[in-house]
């Protein structure tokens, strides 16, 4: 039977400003039982009383008996993690001198979810998926008598035989879980007492935690998992409404219905922005957050948004009486208010009657404060404020920090009870503004933060931004930093606008800032390098340059001087593994050096037959680099999201269009009917055989 509409507990960790291990569901000591046994005995002692309405307690309750182990248990928990610790704790279950009698945990770093028992006797390791900000779905099985371990998270599932040598049991002993113990969810024991670590939490909210002492079918788990409840199936051994927890520190309970639990829909939400913007701005600034102006389409959600944020209007107010822009633009050929997000026209719509139509002049809605919930036709270029509307939680990266650093990288931010831009790091880093200025500060470390410094009041910390650390391992102090919501497809312009990645460096301005078209140097010359130096040599052997030679035509045949001037093309081949390359495109010809000349090319001597120098007469020179492998990871030290390549896998190519007059020895005595010979020897100018030799190759 679906009871989808059921409102079930849901426990939010790690509330406050900073990371702590006091934020737990502590069941105390003794509440593992095998519930296989009952009598008659005393009320029951509730230690938490849910808000979920239950039956209070009756004088003469049925009480369990606590037998010594459990044989079969069955942990059932929606997940909805905020940030990810280094361990996720979602069961653990000690008894004297074991803190693993029963212990289920996520490993983020690793993609791994151990389940151990039986003080470590059992300990397997499976592969999973985190998703963040989204309910997850999570039953695990263990039944000892039948020694199978059967796990469904989301949609993966394993099922797998334990082996546990008979070696690892005593005498008589057998595969159980000690009763007795001490239960907890939302921190990991080290023993029975605690030890909790901070780096060790569940930072989010689990939903509907169960646990049962009987080890469930795989069609009764997947029933589970989807929110369907079982009407034969007996009450759990330990839930979020039986009164067995403790809710301890920094943490919050709520009720939700099972539908909200087991929906894949991510709900909308919104953020304000105080701040007026012209309209195209206010676009702008929206789509940087991976988010669109509002639209409302229906009377409550108009209405709603006005009396929130009507308070605000004498920031928001220009010349004209607006409070924030509507995500619509008129066509000026239809005369239609379209929506800017697919170009329909808008169905649903509030406007006062002098101010509806679309004209020249006025291509843009606001909401006005004058009249209550009504909407006005308005220039586009007047300033008012802006309610982005968002259909997902947004991944922001934070790029520039060194290696070491102890900030986060990855950011994202969600809807909150004031509607303002918070950004949480998915680790244990917020960045936020305070006093008028951006500021990251840690959970976990209270002498980590930065200040931002802003060019104005107002200003948000999203494009490139120079912050001022403290506390860091890195050696910066000051450092531009980059804060972008833009795909791995994308490019990021200094002011956090998204263009696609094949518009870099183009010869065609796409960002308004022009920073797509900054730093468009195809080699990247590291620190110290000499172009002077020849490559290094690598292992052990000598650099291979690769040399080919066209004679594209006899320019002069002087018998009497014995000269020949012949025009030439050459081609040289090598790798430089000290270089790396920018945004190689597979037509060599785009990846032409623009200073070549800042890299080592190799310099040719020359001499002909007659041991004498060859006249040289250059007529052009250009270095290449050649696609021939695929990028580097990417390197988000660098504010720059250019794709890297390594220099010891993709070869620069010097090409040399030149003519060459040099004299010959010509054996006449057969003349006009001879065959002349005639010679050049090239060699590489200051590089001896063991650094570098020429190899032949063709065009």
């Amino acid at each position: 039977m679906q009871m989808r509409t059921k409102q079930v507990g849901v426990v939010r960790f790690q509330t406050g400003n900073v990371a702590t291990t006091e934020s737990l569901l502590d069941t105390g000591l003794g509440l593992i039982p095998t519930l296989r046994q009952v009598s008659l005995a005393r009320q029951v002692r509730v230690l938490y009383s849910w808000p979920v309405s239950v039956p209070p307690p009756l004088s003469n309750a049925v009480l369990v008996s606590r037998p010594a182990s459990l044989r079969q248990v069955t942990l059932l928990v929606h997940l909805r993690l905020r940030r990810v610790t280094s361990h996720i704790p979602l069961l653990n279950y000690a008894v004297e001198g074991a803190n693993e009698e029963l212990f289920v945990e996520l490993v983020p770093k690793k993609k791994d979810m151990h389940v151990q028992c039986c003080g470590g006797l059992v300990s397997e390791a499976f592969k999973f998926k985190l998703r963040m900000f989204r309910w997850q779905h999570i039953c695990v099985s263990i039944n000892l008598d039948t020694r199978i371990l059967h796990v469904i998270y989301d949609n993966l599932e394993y099922r797998r035989q334990l082996h546990v040598p008979g070696s690892e049991l005593g005498p008589g002993e057998r595969l159980e879980v000690r009763g007795g113990g001490r239960l907890v969810v939302g921190q990991k024991l080290y023993s029975i007492d605690g030890d909790f670590i901070v780096l060790e939490t569940l930072d989010g909210e689990v939903g509907d935690w169960r646990l049962y002492d009987m080890a469930l079918e795989a069609d009764q788990m997947k029933a589970l998992l989807r929110c369907r409840e079982l009407n034969d199936l007996r009450h759990p051994m330990i839930d979020l409404s039986s009164g067995h927890f403790k809710v301890l520190g920094p943490t919050t309970t709520r009720n939700i219905t099972l539908a909200e639990i087991c929906s894949d829909r991510v709900t909308g939400f919104y953020l304000f922005f105080p701040q007026k913007m012209i309209f195209k701005h206010a676009y702008t600034w929206c789509r940087k957050l991976k988010g669109n102006l509002i639209l409302p389409e229906d009377g409550s959600t108009n209405e709603y948004f006005f009396d929130r944020f009507v308070s605000y209007k004498d920031q928001c107010d220009d010349i004209w009486t607006h409070l924030f822009w509507i995500g619509s633009g008129g066509n000026l050929t239809t005369r239609v208010w379209e929506r800017l997000t697919d170009g329909e026209p808008i169905q649903w719509y509030q406007f006062l009657r002098e101010y509806r139509t679309v004209t020249p002049e006025f291509q843009c809605i606001a909401v006005v404060t004058h009249d209550r919930y009504k909407w006005a036709a308005c220039p586009c270029d007047i300033e008012t404020c802006v309610l982005c509307n968002f259909t997902t939680h947004p991944e922001m990266r934070l790029r520039g920090l060194c290696k070491d650093s102890a900030f986060d990288r990855l950011f994202s931010f969600r809807d909150n009870k004031d509607y303002q831009l918070i950004f949480d790091g998915l680790a244990h880093v917020v960045m936020e503004e305070r006093n008028d200025t951006w500021i990251m500060r840690s959970r976990l470390y209270p002498t980590l933060k930065a200040e931002m410094i802003s060019q104005w009041v107002g200003q948000y910390p999203v494009g490139v931004h120079t912050w001022i650390i403290e506390g860091d391992r890195c050696r910066q102090k000051e450092v531009e930093l980059l804060l972008t919501s833009c795909h791995d497809d994308e490019y990021t312009c200094n002011d956090g606008s998204c263009i696609r990645k094949d518009r870099r460096c183009d010869l065609s301005v796409d960002c308004a800032d022009q920073s797509d078209e900054m730093d468009c140097s195809v080699v990247v010359v590291p620190d110290g390098y000499s172009a002077q130096l020849p490559p290094p040599t690598y292992k052990g052997t000598s650099l291979p340059i690769l040399f080919a030679l066209n004679i594209t035509s006899v320019r002069t045949f002087d018998l009497v001087s014995f000269t020949i001037g012949i025009d030439v093309y050459i081609k040289m081949e090598w790798r430089d593994r000290r270089l790396k390359y920018n945004n190689l495109l597979g037509n060599m010809r785009a990846n032409k050096l623009r200073r070549w000349r800042e890299v080592w090319t190799p310099g040719l001597e020359m001499e002909d037959g007659t041991k004498s120098a060859v006249e040289i007469k250059t007529h052009s020179q250009a270095a290449y680099v050649v696609r021939a492998a695929e990028p580097l990871p990417d390197d988000d030290t660098t504010i720059r999201e250019d794709v890297a390549f390594s220099g010891l896998e993709n070869p620069l190519v010097f090409q040399d269009e030149a003519t060459l007059t040099f004299k010959c020895h010509f054996e006449l005595q057969m003349y006009p009917f001879d065959r002349q010979k005639c010679f050049i020897v090239f060699k590489i100018k200051d590089v001896t055989e063991e650094l570098g030799m020429l190899v032949k190759a063709s065009l």
